[in-house]
């Protein structure tokens, strides 16, 4: 479906990295014709299995900036939910 659109650039969200280098956004990126891709991890660090956001592009990126943010969920005692943004210059 991306290919009969043809957008230049994608946003996504909750792909996933696994253990042994095993990339979502990668896989994604390439099936559907992007050679650029920029990644931003959302979850919390150590985690077995990570997941982010990502923007796939047919042009290069040439700057990219990311940021992980925690929200309180249910007051300050009970943890966080992380979440990421992710900003590419093409």
């Amino acid at each position: 479906m991306l290919r009969d659109l043809g957008p230049d650039v994608v946003g996504v969200q909750e792909v996933r990295l696994f253990p042994g280098g095993s990339h979502q956004l990668e896989e994604l990126a390439s099936a559907s014709g992007y050679p650029h891709f920029l990644y931003q991890p959302a979850g919390q660090p150590g985690r077995h299995e990570e997941e982010g956001v990502g923007l796939m592009s047919r042009l290069p990126i040439v700057a990219s900036e990311g940021v992980q943010v925690c929200f309180l969920k249910g007051g300050a005692g009970l943890g966080c939910q992380h979440r990421a943004v992710a900003a590419g210059e093409l």
